[in-house]
């Protein structure tokens, strides 16, 4: 079966950026897909005006170790997490994947490619949501099944900031998180950013000290964007974007820690896919951009996993294709090999 889809671009109204591109296949072996590819990068299409759409089948380019991470951050036997030694448990594994490039003038709010970091239009948020219909009819009475086509969409899911649905908001509350839109985050979920329950855990399971109220670093760093690096205005509103400066160049040596390591090309400033998003959180959750005369600690917090299981590509779509267990490669768990104690101050 062959599968499309439609791009399609808002500024102040939809508009289509291409029709009907072909979704890559799925790679199901190198007896069917010898060159899958070549196979595959047929799927890459170019965009009218500049800028390129990629969909199919890709690694999934997360990396941590899923019983750690969602066990109130369980770091039993990796010490403090930095010394690495933590299982890969999405290793293997693949997620269909959109890949969008576009040029800066089709994102920013006056049309005009950035100057430089400091440019008025330099900063953008954003962030990605799913729908659905309404109403769901699983029987219409012509013995097949399909949506209601008069029903409204409705939103069902939204992502920005990685892990901060998973790490802030209450658990009574993600439904109602991911229903609502960034401009209400302030009013719902702000205070559980100012006052975040992971601080409360670092303190009771692992005696760390972390100051748990009045956190308005973490406000900053997810909601508001840092000043001088991805703030999105004088008075940013308060929401849960990505917020990326488009004018700050592209590290030539990258650091997985960002911002916090001194890369200022990287997390919280945008999302670059080798950046350990969950290290960098879990070091600024424990304090590390609170000034020390406020309770702030540089902490050496990691989940023990440092780099994907696969390189990623220096070219679009710049996510891996994902392995075919078939030919010979492994999809099983990885383990990060054990290394020297990464550094609480300037980490790398």
């Amino acid at each position: 079966m062959r599968e499309t889809y439609d791009a399609r671009g808002r500024r102040t109204s939809a508009r289509s950026l291409g029709r009907r591109f072909r979704v890559a296949p799925s790679n199901v072996g190198p007896k069917t897909m010898p060159d899958y590819e070549a196979l595959a990068n047929q799927a890459v299409k170019q965009l009218p005006g500049g800028g390129r759409v990629f969909a199919g089948q890709r690694d999934d380019a997360f990396f941590l170790p899923l019983d750690r991470v969602f066990d109130s951050i369980n770091l039993d036997g990796a010490g403090t997490g930095n010394v690495g030694g933590g299982i890969d448990t999405l290793a293997g594994y693949g997620v269909q994947t959109i890949v969008l490039q576009v040029p800066e003038a089709r994102v920013t709010r006056d049309a005009s490619a950035v100057a430089g970091p400091t440019a008025s239009n330099a900063v953008v948020g954003v962030w990605a949501s799913t729908e659905r219909r309404r109403l769901q009819v699983t029987n219409n009475g012509s013995g097949t099944s399909r949506p209601e086509r008069r029903s409204d969409w409705v939103q069902v899911s939204r992502l920005a900031n990685p892990l901060f649905n998973e790490l802030f908001v209450p658990q009574t509350l993600k439904d109602k998180y991911n229903r609502t839109q960034p401009s209400d985050d302030l009013k719902n979920f702000g205070k559980f950013a100012l006052n975040p329950f992971l601080a409360g855990a670092f303190n009771q399971l692992l005696e760390l000290g972390v100051k748990e109220t009045g956190r308005t670093d973490i406000v900053q760093a997810l909601f508001t964007g840092i000043p001088g690096v991805n703030q999105i205005s004088r008075k940013p509103a308060a929401a849960d974007t990505l917020k990326l400066n488009m004018g700050v160049p592209p590290s030539e040596t990258e650091n997985r820690f960002g911002v916090i390591g001194g890369d200022s090309a990287g997390f919280p400033n945008g999302r670059r896919l080798a950046d350990d998003v969950v290290d960098i959180e879990l070091r600024v959750v424990g304090g590390f951009l609170v000034p020390a005369d406020q309770g702030g600690k540089k902490l050496p917090l990691g989940d023990g996993v440092d780099v994907n299981d696969q390189p990623f590509l220096s070219a679009f779509p710049y996510v891996p294709s994902l392995k075919n267990a078939i030919g010979g490669s492994p999809t099983e768990d990885r383990q990060e090999p054990l290394h020297p104690p990464t550094p609480a101050d300037a980490p790398s």
